[in-house]
């Protein structure tokens, strides 16, 4: 026996609101891990000369923690592991100064030691965060234009709400998971979004294409034959990416654990809205505006 994927739409939806609901309650209580780029601060490159040890990272933190009287809020690190990023709230010059002697004085450093010292402002941070916002809703507006022109309005709205979907999972495992929050959430979100909007459409082709040689069936049937005929091509293209993605997280530096995490959840959340969501709330959104047609 076949699934029937519209007969079996409210498990999909009630099982989509429970996780956004966590997802909300993890934003509310835990907040967001937000790194310098979006908040503003200070970035310190030090080399080491040798492998930085976790208990020598702890050492580094505690070190700079004591000399500026800021925490540390992201450390990873660099190079071959022997080179480290810390970042923390905007320190004027005297702290840096301060911050790198008691570094000197602790690990026998020399003054090459220090590889740069970067600041980002608060309003630059501001504008990364805007630039994260705009990229965003133009990506989703272009989209929403194109599906509806493509398509129809309905299909379109379809389309955005599994893209939204997408978008609210990705940023509720930030605040879960407590990823670091940069300016590279910005190419993860968007490359979520192509690659989601992409596996959708070819869920909506086909669906167009079984209405087109089988007229005489419902809406609702054509829907379901469109999305078998793509779980296959779906279920393996998804899992083809994951398995590359999974392996620079499992092999990458810390940097990119951070981007590799995030597109991971996004498409894992991609695949289950093109295939469990798209189809569902395309033919939710076509009862209720030929209800409004009628009336």
């Amino acid at each position: 026996m076949k699934w029937d994927f519209v007969k079996n739409k409210k498990i999909f939806f009630i099982v989509t609101l429970a996780v956004i609901a966590v997802g909300i309650v993890s934003i509310i209580v835990r907040g967001f891990n937000l790194d310098t780029d979006f908040t503003g601060g200070t970035t310190m490159q030090v080399e080491m000369g040798h492998q930085i040890s976790s208990e020598e990272e702890e050492k580094i933190c505690s070190v700079l923690e004591n000399a500026t009287g800021v925490a540390v809020s992201s450390f990873r690190r660099a190079g071959d592991g022997t080179q480290f990023l810390a970042k923390m709230k905007e320190i004027d010059s005297e702290t840096r100064v301060k911050a790198f002697e008691a570094l000197k004085t602790e690990f026998s450093l020399e003054d090459e030691a220090l590889l740069s010292v970067a600041s980002v402002g608060a309003s630059v941070s501001a504008d990364i965060r805007n630039a994260a916002v705009l990229s965003t809703v133009i990506a989703i507006v272009l989209m929403l234009a194109y599906i509806s022109i493509r398509f129809d309005l309905s299909s379109g709205l379809a389309a955005v709400s599994c893209l939204a979907h997408d978008i609210f999972i990705m940023i509720a495992a930030y605040s879960l998971l407590q990823i670091p929050m940069n300016s590279t959430m910005i190419a993860a979100l968007l490359t979520i979004l192509g690659y989601s909007i992409n596996a959708t459409i070819i869920i909506f082709d086909r669906i167009r294409e079984s209405r087109k040689r089988n007229s005489k069936a419902s809406f609702e049937e054509a829907v379901n034959t469109g999305i078998r005929g793509t779980l296959t091509r779906s279920l393996f293209t998804s899992l083809t990416t994951l398995f590359t993605i999974g392996a620079l997280y499992f092999v990458g530096v810390s940097s990119v654990k951070q981007f590799a995490l995030p597109i991971i959840i996004g498409i894992a959340a991609g695949l289950y809205s093109s295939v469990c969501l798209a189809g569902n709330l395309w033919c939710v959104y076509k009862k209720v505006f030929g209800r409004k047609k009628k009336a």
